[in-house]
């Protein structure tokens, strides 16, 4: 079966509540070559970056899911970037709505949230009959996992913490662009892609990129999507 987040307010707690639904159904094709246009949009041109990597990563799938026609896009603008802070606003309003409050003011977005805005977002763009299957799965994570995303319209959120100035830093979320049988793995994030290998380090498991002016991340958690439509 599949599973998709249902939300529900509850009065008593004030807050949405969220539930794990099963339903069948049929995943969504996608044929071709299709994951070499996905983007790495750099945060720091959005609102708030030091929280946003949650929505831009899920504005780098939305503008994926859009080029290839999986929603009918509502927004039209001639400017890429602009059009691109417009959907921004959009899923991070989303996000607000869902949250009750702004994410800066909670630190970020967690992964249910994620879900279930980008589920919302792509109903609102006129596929209301295509929901979103999601499986969280905490660290240590193996290749198949990464190689179980890296077809169709399918695809992944890591959550994990990175290195750098010398210090573990907050939770950081980026979209998963591909694995491949030789163990290699493809991020999107902060605006570039990061091309690296899983490695274990006592008990803690390490996504360490080829090119070592970007981070090392020390890995949490990772949120796999697939589009499928129920029965």
């Amino acid at each position: 079966p599949y599973y998709v987040a249902e939300k529900r307010w509850e009065e008593d707690k004030g807050a949405y509540v969220f539930y794990r639904v099963g339903m069948t159904g049929t995943e969504v094709p996608l044929r071709g070559a299709a994951r070499r246009y996905m983007l790495s949009e750099n945060q720091a041109d959005y609102p708030e970056p030091e929280s946003g990597c949650g929505p831009t990563a899920l504005l780098n799938l939305y503008v994926w899911y859009s080029k290839f026609g999986l929603v009918n896009e509502t927004v039209q603008h001639a400017n890429p970037d602009r059009y691109k802070q417009i959907k921004f606003q959009q899923i991070d309003r989303k996000i607000t709505e869902i949250k009750g409050q702004n994410r800066a003011d909670t630190g970020g977005t967690n992964s249910l949230e994620l879900v279930v805005a980008m589920e919302e977002i792509m109903a609102a763009s006129g596929n209301q009959d295509i929901r979103l299957h999601f499986e969280i799965k905490d660290a240590p994570l193996t290749m198949s996992d990464f190689l179980n995303i890296t077809r169709g319209y399918r695809a992944g959120i890591l959550v994990a913490r990175p290195f750098f100035d010398g210090r573990l830093q907050g939770h950081h979320a980026v979209l998963v662009i591909a694995g491949d049988r030789s163990g290699r793995i493809t991020l999107a994030n902060w605006g570039e892609f990061a091309i690296g290998r899983l490695v274990k380090r006592g008990n803690e498991q390490w996504f360490v990129p080829e090119d070592k002016r970007q981070p090392e991340l020390l890995v949490l958690r990772l949120t796999t999507l697939i589009p499928f439509k129920p029965k």
